[in-house]
């Protein structure tokens, strides 16, 4: 591995563009080496790029000829076909070749998530369609952990009962695992020089198997037996600290052990290994809003649940403030468990406890940061939603908080880790502070265009749009300006946009270079010969706004449908140096850029529904962006999906004005009349604290803005529910069946107490086929008691297992998951007859 591993390898052999030379000369190499070597009785076939060779026949033509063989004369070896891409053909083909054939998968991609087999998955990253429950062959299971848990003590046997016993899945008929500390200065561009990176020289040196042995014996007792009692772990604890602490040692694994798997699940940027949650930041956080969860049918990405708060849908998944309160219950256990160990006497000279000392005090620290960052992203995701200032406010201090925390990590860890290398990535937490600051800068930016554009009828980022966008889950979540819609060189005007170009011919648009993976999602790879620059982070944008721009030679007209009406028009020019334009606006004109201001602003009034702007009549121009705001206060505010009966009301709202600070009065039916109060606030976020002893069951109101210069707005008219002793539904029992039939009508009972407060209850069911959707069925809620699914099984194949979940959505918005995802399993199985 000293060159790297795989495509990066150079090869010692010529003529390999002659595949059909290349399959002779490998099957005679191949049968040569198992004949010198006769206790060889299996053999494992990564049949891929990452072998130097992508065409799977090759495999085939070089291998099958010589297990067959070998099976001829007796010697019957077995094959490991590693999944990844692989075709049923080549399955085939080795089967018919005599050989025993195993097919192997990833279990959660290249990570250590949640303890079963994700539910969906990216292609080619876990079972895929091999799960049939007539296959010709054994299927193994591969914890492949190399992405996610390389550095830090692990063991956690709640963790390796559930996913041992969820390894029967598709009879599965075992596992292999990849142990932390796997790939000590490994590099897919080459390895590190011995002595550039060490960890830990604080400790004895000791092997690895000594230093992860409760990795290696939390997997390898509960796959001997799932049932081993917590004594069998507490003893071996006690041997290596003292048997006073070796109940709190154990407890406090069990607390660490679950924040990595929690943070991958979470977010998984890439199911490769080039993501490592126990170093990196997160990457900035307008990515990470839109990275996607590693068990997507578990977590909600910040956009999606500010998607669905808005739209008023409900779900019962993980939210990014959730999350935050798992992350920071999980830090709190095991901040609670190391503070007793710290007061016990005789554990100095313990090794375990000195790694478990610092190695969960990191891991703590990570899981608070984590926590302050996803509310940052919650909270600034409902600001690009909504436009509530309260929102704006929220992110900035947690992202603050973040900052605080990291440095807090760094602090924590540089003693112990100085410079490290596991993998494609290493360095040290320090080295991604600048990162973790990106995000507070980031929000302050957002924050200078709320003071300088506040709410707006209509915003318009010119630039490439869509046209030079990465692959999604390489975004910097910039291409575009949150809150601004895409003004792009192709975007005609047409009524159903209602903006665009009268005639967009000769537009050009420029923007910034999309950024790479490493900056979008804040990993820090180390290259040998290359020495990592903080300064890198510079190139993430602070905004997407001033940074892409269109431009033309020639004048060009920009239509947007307005209601008639006074509005503020302001034009905004790009960074970019060297451009002085004009557009004319009715009868004014005016001027933007190099000597003029970066942004200029014109009063209007519409009349027939649109404005007209017409730019670059004077010459060449360029434009970064467009914002229109009306004269009267515009109102924000999200209502709350429903209030509980017997508890202050708290109501909170947005206004904005060209000019200048709002009043807002709250009008509120009160027992059958209207009332009205004064909200309290700065001039544009505001809030009002209405009595416990709501008397109605709905709350119904309003908002009446007021500008400095008299005009005003009144919002929509609100109405939300008053529940009157609420309680979280409760699943008691469910069941289902345990084996089906096409011919059967499938049975599922869920049964609920507090259902009157359940919106929705949710059945989610599928077949063993990751490259199936998931099917819904749904029962509205209301009422405690039995909810029955019935489901036609005709539509099923039946060539798989189905599996099935409930989700249970309550009057607030959130809800449940049954079976629980984090104490049990995560769906329930029913095989086919006659299988």
């Amino acid at each position: 591995m000293a060159n790297g591993v795989w495509e990066t390898q150079p090869t010692r052999v010529t003529g390999i563009d002659d595949l059909a030379l290349l399959a002779d000369y490998t099957r005679r190499g191949f049968l040569t080496l198992i004949e010198r070597c006769p206790h060889i009785d299996a053999v494992q076939l990564r049949m891929n790029i990452e072998s130097g060779v992508g065409d799977q026949r090759f495999f085939v033509q070089a291998f099958a000829p010589a297990l067959q063989e070998l099976a001829a004369r007796g010697r019957r070896l077995t094959v490991e076909l590693r999944n990844w891409g692989l075709h049923p053909d080549t399955v085939e083909a080795f089967r018919r070749s005599g050989a025993e054939v195993v097919v192997s998968t990833k279990y959660f991609a290249e990570h250590q998530a949640m303890p079963y087999q994700p539910p969906v998955m990216r292609g080619s990253y876990s079972y895929d369609s091999y799960l049939r429950v007539d296959k010709p062959f054994a299927f193994q299971w591969h914890l492949w952990n190399l992405g996610s848990h390389r550095l830090f003590a692990w063991g956690d046997p709640d963790w390796a009962r559930r996913f041992v016993q969820s390894c029967h899945l598709g009879d599965g008929v075992g596992f292999e695992a990849t142990p932390p500390g796997s790939q000590k200065g490994f590099g897919q561009w080459g390895q590190v020089t011995p002595g550039d990176w060490a960890m830990r020289s604080d400790l004895p040196p000791r092997p690895d198997f000594e230093h992860y042995w409760f990795f290696l014996m939390a997997l390898g007792r509960m796959a001997y037996d799932p049932t081993t009692p917590d004594e069998v772990f507490v003893h071996q604890l006690a041997l290596r600290a003292t048997p006073e602490a070796a109940p709190h040692l154990l407890a406090a694994y069990r607390a660490a052990g679950k924040v990595v798997s929690y943070l991958i699940s979470q977010r998984m940027d890439d199911p490769n290994m080039y993501v490592w949650p126990e170093l990196d930041a997160g990457g900035p956080i307008d990515h990470h809003i839109d990275a996607p969860p590693g068990e997507v049918t578990l977590f909600a990405t910040a956009r999606e649940y500010a998607r669905c708060r808005v739209q008023g849908q409900g779900s019962a998944k993980r939210s990014p403030f959730d999350a935050a309160d798992d992350l920071e219950r999980l830090a709190d256990e095991i901040d609670a468990h190391l503070k007793t160990l710290a007061d016990m006497p005789g554990l100095e000279e313990s090794v375990e406890y000195r790694v478990v000392r610092v190695d969960f005090a990191a891991l703590s620290a990570l899981a608070r940061y984590h926590a302050a960052k996803s509310r940052a992203a919650g909270h600034l995701a409902l600001f690009y939603a909504v436009g509530e200032r309260h929102n704006l406010d929220d992110a900035e201090d947690a992202a603050a908080q973040a900052v605080d925390l990291w440095e807090a990590l760094c602090e924590r860890t540089a003693p112990f880790y100085d410079r490290l290398h596991l993998g494609p990535s290493g360095g040290h937490w320090r080295h991604n502070l600048p990162r973790v600051r990106y995000d507070l800068t980031r929000v302050r930016r957002v924050r200078q265009l709320w003071e300088a554009h506040g709410l707006f009828v209509c915003g318009l980022d010119a630039g490439p749009g869509t046209a030079t966008r990465a692959p999604e889950r390489e975004r910097s979540g910039l291409e575009i300006e949150p809150r601004f819609d895409p003004l792009g060189p192709d975007t005609a005007y047409t009524p159903d946009r209602g903006y665009g170009w009268l005639n967009p011919a000769g537009l050009q648009a420029a923007g910034a270079a999309p950024l790479p993976r490493e900056l979008a999602w804040g990993v820090h790879y180390i290259r040998p010969g290359e020495t990592y620059d903080p300064a890198i982070v510079d190139a993430i944008p602070t905004d997407g706004l001033t940074h892409g721009y269109i431009t033309a030679e020639t004048p060009h007209t920009l239509r947007i449908d307005l209601p008639d009406g006074l509005y503020r028009v302001t034009l905004i020019a790009p960074l970019v140096s060297g451009f002085s334009s004009s557009a004319r606006i009715g009868a004014e004109t005016v001027t933007w850029g190099q000597s003029a201001p970066s942004a200029v602003s014109l009063d209007i009034k519409v009349r027939g529904g649109c404005l007209q702007i017409a730019l670059g009549e004077d010459g060449p121009w360029a434009l970064a962006g467009l914002v229109v705001r009306a004269m009267a206060p515009q109102i924000a505010h999200l209502p709350p999906r429903a209030l509980c009966q017997g508890d202050a009301v708290m109501l909170t709202t947005t206004a904005t004005a060209p000019s200048g600070p709002c009043s807002m009065t709250l009008r509120y039916l009160w027992w059958g009349e209207w009332r009205e109060t004064a909200m309290s606030g700065d001039g544009e976020s505001f809030v009002a604290m209405l009595p416990a002893d709501c008397p109605n069951s709905l709350l119904e109101y309003e908002f009446v803005a007021r500008a400095p210069d008299a005009r005003e707005s009144r919002s929509v008219r609100y109405r939300v529910p008053m529940l009157k002793g609420y309680r979280p539904p409760e699943v008691v029992d469910a069941s289902g069946p345990e084996r089906w039939s096409p011919s059967d009508t499938l049975t599922f009972c869920l049964t609920l107490v507090g259902g009157e407060y359940a919106r929705e209850v949710r059945l989610h069911y599928r077949e063993a086929d990751q490259n199936r959707p998931f099917r819904v069925a749904s029962l509205p809620g209301g009422r405690s008691g039995d909810y029955v699914h019935e489901i036609d099984a005709c539509h099923l194949d039946r060539a798989y297992e189905l599996l099935y979940y409930w989700e249970v959505l309550d009057a607030l918005g959130g809800g449940t998951f049954y079976p629980d995802p984090f104490s049990d399993v995560r769906y329930r199985i029913a095989r086919p007859d006659g299988e």
